[in-house]
């Protein structure tokens, strides 16, 4: 499904991304963990197009992307969930999820919110007023609503309290399962991303210095890359 060759990336001239090797596969959940700063979310906006690639390729399906526009990758079927949410504050939380739809089907808005139970009884009360569990659950559906294939996902469990990252941790799961949605997960937290990962790769100083399947994995020497 997506994969990631040689990919440099750079903000003005210091580079942050170095040859970067990944994929994803169909129906995969991968997570990428890291310190603060080593990367993460550069490389999420590289693959989303919000920051151009300096060399290497990004293959989604087949197709090169590596120039594509952010809206030509969402229409490839790219969904992303920046850090912080990014919602409409003053919108209400049906307006944030049916924004730049060219239909609203109800059936799909159903489907959709059958993972994120919590926002039936919210719908109508502005983003900027809901906590930061239900402004993530909010901006994962809102992505949901556009059908994609792959989901970029940015820190879902940042500023949140214990209780709703466990539903995210489930949601991600339900939606992976019966959606058949492959997930790019990036982390900071090892046990959030082992509870719901197939496979991880750890990146430090814009390098992926390890990689592995969940179950066979030695957390002692992943921590060691996470320590600071």
């Amino acid at each position: 499904m997506l994969l990631i060759e040689n990919l440099t990336a750079s903000y003005n001239e210091a580079e942050i991304l170095k040859k970067i090797n990944m994929k994803v596969s169909d129906g995969e959940i991968i997570a990428l963990i890291g310190k603060n700063g080593v990367g993460k979310t550069t490389l999420l906006k590289t693959l989303m197009g919000l920051l151009n690639a300096r060399s290497g390729r990004i293959i989604f399906n087949e197709k090169d992307i590596t120039n594509l526009l952010p809206n030509e990758r969402a229409r490839l079927g790219i969904g992303y969930v920046p850090q912080g949410r990014e919602i409409f504050p003053y919108l209400t939380v049906f307006e944030n999820l049916t924004v730049g739809l060219r239909t609203y089907g109800k059936t799909v808005m159903d489907e959709v919110l059958s993972f994120f139970p919590t926002l039936k009884s919210i719908m109508n009360r502005q983003g900027g007023n809901l906590s930061g569990g239900q402004q993530q659950q909010l901006a994962i559906a809102r992505v949901l609503l556009r059908d994609p294939r792959l989901i970029l996902m940015d820190e879902p469990t940042e500023g949140i309290q214990p209780s709703i990252v466990f539903e995210i941790q489930e949601a991600i799961k339900k939606i992976n399962e019966e959606k058949k949605v492959s997930i790019l997960l990036v982390e900071q937290y090892l046990d959030f991303a082992i509870k719901v990962a197939d496979y991880i790769y750890v990146i430090d100083v814009g390098r992926i210095v390890f990689e592995g399947k969940v179950k066979e994995l030695d957390e002692k020497v992943i921590k060691n890359y996470l320590t600071i």
